[in-house]
């Protein structure tokens, strides 16, 4: 899943590294984000996306966090915001009046056409859950070709909240005794669960999406969020979310 040049990659990763998130997140940076784009491209084959759609997808999924260099709490807009001066676009003001700042960037985004860059902007400003539920049958035209753009915004935010692991927690030892009371049970909920797999039947029957968890209490909420991102959107009509309890590490 490379349409987007090397370059763009590196800095993506770089704009990152400047700009850490908040140390009582759980890991928000570039390893999140290959994450994202594991699981996007895994979508992308199973469900046959065009090759513009998946251009579009990599796209969004490389760029969805780069707004928390502004702004953690707004990060969704702000990235829209960024992605915009990238492509030379004029941001469209209903995504980002949220953004309470801004960011000098110089990279230009030379490999998206206008087009794509407002598609793109689109699918990160709805990959946040906050910003409520999608409308899964939209398609527009990007370029004169049909885009599934509401089938690409649930592959972009189921994408996203699969990366819910114990890999994100990897620094608990290091911070749980400096963590605000809010954090705490995203760690743990993140520890609780091993890992996750996608599991696709014949002829696209008995799909599943899997987790492998160790401490289904403690895990709850996060099942119940990714749940939620599932069922309310296209892929909820593909695949089964489907628990598994495995005995917890020694």
């Amino acid at each position: 899943m490379r349409r987007l040049r090397q370059e763009t990659y590196s800095f993506v990763e770089r704009l990152m590294g400047l700009h850490p998130a908040p140390f009582y997140l759980t890991e928000h940076g570039f390893p999140h984000v290959e994450k994202v784009l594991t699981n996007a491209g895994i979508f992308s084959e199973i469900l046959g996306l065009s090759e513009k759609e998946q251009k579009i997808l990599e796209a969004a999924a490389l760029l969805h966090d780069i707004g928390n260099a502004i702004s953690r709490k707004a990060h969704h807009a702000c990235s829209v915001k960024l992605i915009a001066k990238m492509c030379g676009v004029k941001p469209p003001e209903k995504y980002v009046e949220e953004c309470p700042g801004d960011l000098d960037v110089d990279y230009k985004l030379s490999e998206l056409t206008p087009e794509e860059c407002e598609a793109v902007m689109d699918l990160v400003y709805h990959h946040r859950r906050k910003t409520g539920f999608l409308k899964s049958d939209e398609v527009i035209p990007v370029d004169g070709s049909p885009v599934r753009i509401g089938l690409l915004r649930s592959v972009l935010r189921v994408s996203d909240a699969l990366d819910i692991d114990r890999t994100r927690a990897q620094k608990w030892s290091e911070v749980k005794d400096r963590l605000p009371p809010e954090s705490v049970p995203h760690w743990l909920g993140h520890l609780a669960i091993e890992s996750h797999q996608v599991d696709v039947g014949p002829g696209m029957k008995n799909n599943f999406i899997r987790l492998l968890v160790k401490d289904y209490n403690a895990a709850k909420f996060k099942i119940h969020d990714l749940a939620d991102d599932v069922y309310s959107s296209e892929l909820g009509k593909k695949f089964d979310l489907d628990i598994t309890l495995v005995k917890k590490s020694s």
